[in-house]
């Protein structure tokens, strides 16, 4: 959806950047894996599923999404 939108908009997605909307995506995408296994939703819960994806990923660009959303899961404020 967020690459059909990119592509619509003429922007670059060569290398793809964290949008909102993409961060979102990912995010609920691990809180319902978690959901459905019934694991508790905490930070680190959060930190660890997406650290584990980074390590099954071959994928940089993906890789590099990952790691900043654990940021984001991490930023206080």
């Amino acid at each position: 959806m967020t690459d059909t939108y990119n592509n619509a908009s003429g922007s670059d997605t060569s290398t793809p950047a964290l949008t909102l909307s993409t961060a979102e995506e990912m995010l609920g995408t691990v809180v319902m894996e978690m959901l459905r296994t019934g694991q508790e939703i905490t930070r680190h819960g959060l930190c660890v599923k997406l650290a584990a994806k980074i390590d099954l990923s071959t994928d940089p660009a993906l890789e590099a999404q990952l790691t900043e959303l654990i940021g984001l899961v991490l930023k206080k404020g």
